[in-house]
């Protein structure tokens, strides 16, 4: 599972009980922000930032680097 839901403060109770609940069930892979709960958005709406995106969070899901 892939969590990406950005890192907006207005999410940030909820992300909190997503991570926790998503966690002790499944493998989570994450780009993680500087602030826990906050992961990395793809970005669908730039372009550049959602090839960036792709390409890191293929080397995570590739083991390339740790998440």
């Amino acid at each position: 599972m892939i969590a990406a839901w950005g890192k907006n403060e207005f999410i940030k109770e909820d992300a909190v009980k997503a991570h926790g609940y998503l966690s002790s069930f499944y493998d989570i892979e994450w780009l993680p922000d500087k602030v826990f709960p906050y992961y990395r958005h793809p970005y669908p709406m730039l372009k550049e930032r959602c090839i960036q995106w792709l390409d890191d969070m293929s080397d995570v899901l590739m083991g390339k680097v740790k998440a």
